[in-house]
């Protein structure tokens, strides 16, 4: 037992010897010979739930605490979320159109929702997987689809290329449109 070991931070290992208590990430087989006290998985975790981390963190699959995601980032629940929204498996400023709450009130669910302005042509605003309005990406930024880019073009190797003349995805905004053309 580790109560026969005078330091709150040993524990009595299997031949009866007091042995250091084990840091976060150590093979284990009872909770008392964690620091942390939680033995979860054979495994000495800081955490088995979010109710063991800070309230700006969540406990991950790892046992260890971790701070909330924010807006876009994949997630499983709403308590992994900054915003406390995780809709459809990331996270959200709002959950969806609500009008009594004032997040939400610039919430989108496609890019028409994103009222903006044109450059050029090119589409400055779009609307990205958790809701919010997003300014379009500028030349050699990440992306995944063309909407992302001001050009209109995300090349194949996921950055936002220069439209040449035979880019027709490059004009992006028109006179029907919601959005104003320079």
């Amino acid at each position: 037992m580790s109560s026969d070991c005078n330091d709150l931070n040993k524990v009595c290992d299997i031949l009866g010897c007091c042995q250091d208590k084990f840091g976060n990430n150590h093979a284990c087989f009872t909770d008392e010979e964690c620091l942390s006290g939680h033995c979860s998985g054979f495994i000495c975790a800081e955490c088995i739930d979010d109710g063991g981390c800070p309230a700006s963190q969540f406990c991950n699959v790892f046992g260890d605490c971790v701070d909330d995601l924010g807006n876009n980032a994949a997630c499983i629940k709403d308590g992994h979320c900054a915003s406390g929204f995780c809709s459809a498996g990331f996270c959200a400023e709002c959950d969806g159109f609500n009008g009594t709450d004032s997040r939400c009130q610039h919430a989108c669910t496609s890019d028409a929702d994103c009222v903006g302005t044109c450059s050029d042509g090119f589409c400055t605003d779009w609307c990205d997987v958790g809701g919010d309005c997003q300014a379009a990406n500028a030349l050699g930024h990440a992306c995944l689809f063309d909407h992302e880019c001001q050009s209109g073009d995300c090349g194949f190797v996921f950055a936002c290329f220069v439209c040449t003349e035979n880019c027709d995805r490059c004009k992006c905004c028109s006179a029907e449109s919601d959005r104003s053309v320079d």
